[in-house]
């Protein structure tokens, strides 16, 4: 957004923000990001004045669909649920509640998402950021850990074994992980020069939500796009599932317990026929 156009609206779009009386500043900059978005699409591509008229819940849904439909699921359903929120707020009308997306499906990134992420890290403002955007994809697309495990995890976890990497999992499910071989250079990189006491991902963490930290990370540079935490480990458990890994290996190295937990990763798996296993399936070639 230009700042002539920022200049036009910006007043407006903090007020509004304002009076809606946010809780934090990160709540305050989520509204902010999304309000500032949608009035200056209503004001600059469908035409209407900048005021409280433009809050509506028709708009929402037009703005989500029109702008949002190359985000995810769950970023088109955050913004209509804040955007909707501001509508009640500035015009006492209700809608009903949005259903989220289904939180059981498995959405791993494909291999341009990976790149763009790859450079995007390389692109982060100072080294700092570097760095956590490299460990964030070094140990959830590498090693399938979970936000809260990131998290958790200190740079003295990470331990070269042979020629690979292996990450010790802290958090409920401890485990020993071997690091996915394209991503070990991203993760020494992000570990470079720092101590095995410090936080592999670096930040302040709030001890009854450590995994904050990452989504702060989020909030803090909005230039760059971030990673989900949950879809990066969707990817390496996809990833891990294709290699024909025994399913006792995969539930360890996931740190499941059931083997139901892994129907949505297995719903995402590419369709296969089972003509490509015809050897494998009569015992022809026997897996180790």
């Amino acid at each position: 957004m230009s700042s002539d156009h920022w200049a036009a609206i910006g007043g407006f779009v903090k007020e509004a923000v304002r009076s809606f009386n946010p809780k934090t500043v990160s709540v305050a900059r989520a509204y902010l990001a999304a309000a500032s978005t949608f009035v200056h699409w209503t004001w600059q591509t469908a035409g209407l004045d900048i005021d409280a008229g433009v809050f509506t819940h028709h708009n929402v849904a037009r703005f989500v669909n029109q702008v949002m439909s190359s985000k995810s699921d769950w970023y088109q359903y955050h913004t209509a649920q804040r955007l909707n929120r501001l509508v009640t707020h500035l015009t006492g009308r209700k809608t009903s509640q949005l259903d989220g997306p289904d939180s059981r499906a498995a959405h791993p990134y494909s291999q341009e998402e990976l790149l763009e992420f790859r450079s995007s890290a390389v692109r982060r403002s100072n080294a700092a950021r570097r760095g956590n955007a490299r460990v964030l994809l070094g140990l959830g697309a590498g090693a399938g850990l979970s936000a809260a495990e990131i998290a958790l995890a200190k740079v003295g976890d990470v331990r070269a074994e042979a020629r690979d990497l292996q990450v010790n999992v802290r958090g409920r499910h401890p485990r020993l992980v071997p690091v996915r071989l394209e991503w070990q250079e991203t993760l020494r990189l992000g570990l470079n020069d720092r101590t095995e006491d410090d936080w592999a991902f670096a930040g302040y963490r709030i001890p009854q939500y450590p995994a904050r930290v990452i989504h702060q990370f989020h909030l803090d540079d909005r230039t760059e796009s971030t990673p989900q935490p949950t879809r990066l480990r969707a990817t390496w458990l996809v990833q891990l599932l294709q290699t024909g890994a025994p399913i006792n290996v995969v539930l360890n190295l996931a740190g499941l317990a059931e083997a139901v937990s892994l129907s949505p990763y297995i719903k995402a798996l590419p369709p296969t026929s089972p003509g490509d296993y015809r050897d494998t399936i009569t015992g022809r070639v026997v897996r180790p």
